[in-house]
């Protein structure tokens, strides 16, 4: 999907804490959505639109659920 998007679209693709190459961390749902707020927070991107599949869904959600004010 990111390769379709046009290329004037800034993209965040990261790996879960504990997955890829990144260390250990994160062990849950909501762990992962605060690991997301908090990186998001850090690259100041508040006017974002957050998806993913699967696990990146439930994240996703966990986000939504956990900053309802987060600008979107």
């Amino acid at each position: 999907v990111i390769e379709r998007l046009p290329t004037n679209v800034p993209v965040l693709s990261y790996d879960k804490s504990g997955h890829g190459l990144s260390g250990p961390g994160a062990a849950s749902i909501e762990d992962f959505a605060a690991d997301l707020a908090s990186l998001m927070d850090a690259l100041d991107m508040g006017n974002a639109l957050v998806c993913g599949v699967s696990v990146g869904g439930m994240i996703a959600q966990a986000l939504a659920d956990i900053r309802p004010n987060r600008p979107q």
